[in-house]
């Protein structure tokens, strides 16, 4: 949007999107998004929209909070010129990072769509939206995914029992990145770690946030000791997080625009990360909205390594704005018009409000 001109139109509101599957985490079972939408358009009749879904796990923010946030910024900034708004919208990343990735998306993504790079740039592999069992695995495989995520902090036990299938089971070519969401104690991400270690197929890609968020002594410990790469998600929200995780000697780091911004800050950080990083960008809890918008930051930096997570679009039923955004043989591909997508949605979410 042009820096110069009012925001004639802000609008916010939610949509329920369902689920293929109820999809397990280590802190409950969703079926079902509530994808919290945000529309700007400026004088010049410009449309950009920006999506999240509230999770916990990763601060204080809430359905209810999001909504609130989001409908408060539109009363407060209706006729404000487009660049007060995206300042007022990023000084509530500290406190609001979900309520403020979708008000910067909506005010930043008219100027990322006028770049949109080849179709081929965004024809990523992804991770799959299936749970991860050793026939289910052989059936993705199939399919064209090489890469599977593994939901694991649900109990030690049968965590441990599901990684030996898995890392034990023959003529599986896959890579496995086992996440935990935080559901393990140190002690018990010790001792999975070892599990995970005992890989006669090389399968193991990483072991992703295994504890709490804030203990960084314990993560400390965890990249010092475990015999696997450490990747932080939940760690992660800002360039000293990054830097840290590097200093403790983790091996990469997981982002998500619902975390750091909007497009431009997503891609800003991208580009300040510590160079020994591995950087994995993309989030199973979104719609085709943020996910698209994900895959165009990521395949203009060139600093990601494979498999990109932008996988949540894949969970719905039916998509939220943008049916160009498919996979096919275990990779997204992101074809058609979004602007047009994305002014069809629109017209169809305020004729619900």
């Amino acid at each position: 949007m042009n820096e110069g001109r009012r925001l004639v139109a802000l609008r916010a509101g939610a949509v329920r999107c369902r689920l293929r599957r109820p999809y397990q985490l280590s802190f409950g079972r969703l079926d079902h998004f509530l994808a919290h939408w945000f529309v700007a358009r400026d004088a010049e009749g410009r449309l950009g929209v920006g999506e999240v879904v509230a999770l916990p796990g990763y601060g204080h923010e809430t359905a209810d909070s999001v909504a609130a946030t989001l409908a408060r910024f539109a009363a407060e900034n209706r006729g404000a010129a487009h660049a007060v708004a995206v300042a007022r919208a990023r000084s509530l990343i500290a406190t609001s990072p979900f309520a403020a990735s979708a008000i910067l998306t909506a005010l930043q993504l008219p100027a990322w769509l006028d770049e949109v790079p080849a179709p081929a740039a965004v024809n990523v592999a992804v991770t799959p939206d299936a749970e991860a069992q050793p026939d289910e695995a052989r059936r993705l495989r199939a399919a064209g995914f090489r890469f599977l995520k593994v939901k694991i902090g649900r109990g030690f036990d049968a965590d441990a029992a599901l990684a030996r299938r898995l890392l034990d089971a023959e003529a599986l070519d896959v890579r496995l990145a086992f996440d935990a969401n935080q559901g393990f104690a140190l002690d018990e991400a010790l001792r999975f770690a070892e599990v995970l270690a005992d890989d006669p197929h090389r399968r193991v890609q990483w072991f992703e946030q295994p504890i709490d968020r804030a203990d960084w002594a314990g993560l400390a410990t965890l990249c010092a000791k475990a015999p696997v790469p450490i990747v932080l998600d939940e760690s992660i929200d800002d360039a000293a997080d990054a830097a840290r995780a590097a200093n403790i000697g983790a091996a990469g780091v997981k982002l998500k625009l619902c975390k750091h911004g909007g497009p431009d800050e997503l891609a800003a950080l991208l580009a300040a990360l510590p160079v020994e990083l591995q950087v994995i960008v993309g989030n199973g809890v979104a719609t085709d909205v943020a996910n698209a918008v994900e895959l165009l930051v990521r395949a203009r930096s060139g600093r990601c390594v494979a498999p990109a997570e932008c996988c949540g679009f894949a969970r719905l039923v039916e998509p939220l704005a943008f049916a160009g955004l498919t996979v096919d043989d275990g990779q997204a591909r992101l074809t058609g018009d979004l602007r047009d997508a994305l002014e069809g949605a629109v017209a169809r979410w305020e004729a619900r409000s």
